[in-house]
């Protein structure tokens, strides 16, 4: 009874991770025919949605036939020789990049770095000091410790995205070697790496120093490690995974949808065997995520004697993502609620949350009573942070309006709003629609091999992950800015899709093509 009613529920939780995953990815696919979120390179935070042209059809029709089209050349080629070569350009190219960009950087990402700059020479008083950028937010210690590390090494920006670049090629390389172990087809894997190559959003955010792209590393570093431990049941694998997942939700909070991604899968995995091991993993994952954390806040009150500001409350950003944005951007957008909260109320933590109980109050009294202004907000806060081709990767580098220069003509052309912006926002439109439509026909394409198998965990991972994006954003605060791992991940899905319809469209044509032979 009890196995029985376990199998319900694991079978359950695949079905709705099947279908809501397919759902909102058909949804986005249909709304990128219709419209694009486009954001202008100016000093504002903003976006914007542009009506698609109906060249769409054709520009996505185009992309999707060059695809098929090379299938009879990759399944010549060996995935680790295309990887090589695709490697080497980007190598490249993120060179060239890195060296013709003045190496300011601004915003948090600036306030990190001078706070882990500051911290390394004895000075913590970002910790302490009323106001400053780790008294109000000292959920980046992790953040601002991974940045103390590389700070040891060089004092220059240019020094971290450098390791950004060396660190977004190791997620691809990872990304293959994961690919291979479930599918073992070098036709998908090939197309695996094409469509992570080509996801230029990766390339260009090795220019910020936030922690988005060495998090995106540990979660896909701990994933092929619990996919080794998948395999061969060996407590090393299990470890390692479990650190990686760990350190990444330490150094990228928003990260910890992972660690939470990890618990359902292998309660499914439970429900499926029965095994103890399933519930040993959930239990070694949370006990190490608490005293890793605790271990790093007690360094912190050990360095400065005292303990750690609580900060703004976290309900500030549940607040601040259902909110109108008063200058009248984007909704539920980061529009300075949660920094100046704090300062209004003079640093009270108690008037602080009572303040932000009675404002999402007021935000939820409003998304009730009037359903199309509710619909509206949602629609267009998912749009904003779910349709942006460049997901940022743009506006957060080298900005001209806030004082950081490129220095050729082809990066002017991109980082000043030029036609070099335009065709990467074309290009990624096309990009972003044929991820999101594959991936949400992959199980139509995965189901005769799927039918019968034991538990393939890590076939969910990228699915359910997303869904766990979607939903935090969609009540948490949000930037495009925030999602491209959730995105990079759906890669998987979409590669293997793309390699069943190309196989089955060589077998059509082969076939053809005999029948002609036999006919002549």
């Amino acid at each position: 009874m009890w196995q029985s009613f376990n199998r319900y529920v694991a079978r359950l939780i695949q079905a709705v991770i099947i279908g809501i995953s397919a759902l909102l990815l058909f949804y986005l696919s249909v709304q990128l025919l219709r419209l694009q979120a486009y954001m202008p390179l100016t000093r504002l935070e903003d976006m914007i949605f542009i009506r698609q042209q109906p060249s769409v059809l054709i520009e996505v029709g185009i992309g999707l036939l060059l695809l098929v089209a090379l299938a009879p050349l990759l399944k010549k080629i060996p995935p680790h020789h295309l990887f090589l070569g695709c490697a080497l350009l980007y190598l490249l190219a993120g060179y060239g990049l890195i060296s013709h960009v003045d190496s300011v950087i601004r915003a948090d990402a600036k306030r990190v770095f001078e706070a882990a700059l500051a911290m390394n020479q004895g000075d913590f008083s970002s910790l302490t000091k009323q106001g400053a950028y780790l008294y109000l937010h000292p959920h980046q210690l992790g953040l601002v410790t991974l940045e103390r590390f590389y700070l040891l090494f060089s004092s220059s920006p240019r020094f971290i995205f450098g390791v950004n670049l060396i660190l977004v090629l190791a997620t691809l390389r990872l990304q293959a070697a994961i690919c291979h172990k479930l599918y073992h087809k070098g036709l998908v894997t090939n197309y695996l790496i094409l469509l992570s190559f080509a996801f230029l959003p990766q390339f260009f955010f090795i220019l910020f120093a936030y922690g988005a792209i060495p998090g995106a590393f540990l979660i896909v570093l701990a994933t092929y490690f619990f996919l080794k431990d998948q395999q061969s049941h060996r407590l090393t694998w299990a470890i390692l995974g479990i650190l990686m997942a760990v350190f990444a939700g330490i150094v990228r909070n928003n990260y910890q949808i992972f660690l939470i991604v990890l618990l359902i899968l292998w309660l499914m995995a439970y429900g499926k065997t029965l095994s103890k091991r399933y519930l040993k993993l959930p239990l070694a994952l949370l006990v190490s995520f608490f005293l890793l954390s605790k271990l790093l806040t007690f360094s912190y009150e050990m360095a400065i004697g005292q303990p750690l500001s609580p900060g703004v409350p976290k309900l500030a950003y549940v607040t601040m993502g259902l909110q109108e944005d008063p200058k009248g951007a984007v909704g539920g957008w980061w529009n300075t609620y949660n920094t100046n909260l704090l300062k209004k109320v003079g640093y009270d933590q108690t008037l602080a949350k009572e303040k932000t109980q009675t404002d999402l109050k007021q935000a939820l009294g409003r998304l009730s009573s009037d359903a199309g202004y509710a619909s509206k907000f949602f629609r267009d806060k998912i749009h904003s942070t779910w349709l942006d081709p460049t997901f940022q990767s743009i506006w957060t580098g080298p900005l001209a309006a806030r004082g950081q220069y490129t220095h050729t003509s082809l990066l002017k052309s991109i980082y000043e709003e030029g036609t070099g912006y335009a065709m990467l926002n074309r290009l990624g439109g096309v990009w972003l629609w044929l991820v999101y439509s594959l991936a949400a026909v992959y199980w139509l394409c995965r189901s005769r091999q799927t039918a019968g198998r034991v538990l393939r965990l890590f076939e969910y991972l990228p699915f359910l992950f997303f869904i766990g994006g979607v939903l935090f954003h969609l009540i948490w605060e949000t930037k495009s800015q925030y999602v491209p791992v959730y995105v990079s991940l759906l890669t998987q899905p979409a590669a293997y899709s793309l390699g069943h319809i190309a196989e089955r469209l060589m077998r059509k044509v082969k076939k053809i093509g005999s029948l002609s032979t036999v006919v002549g």
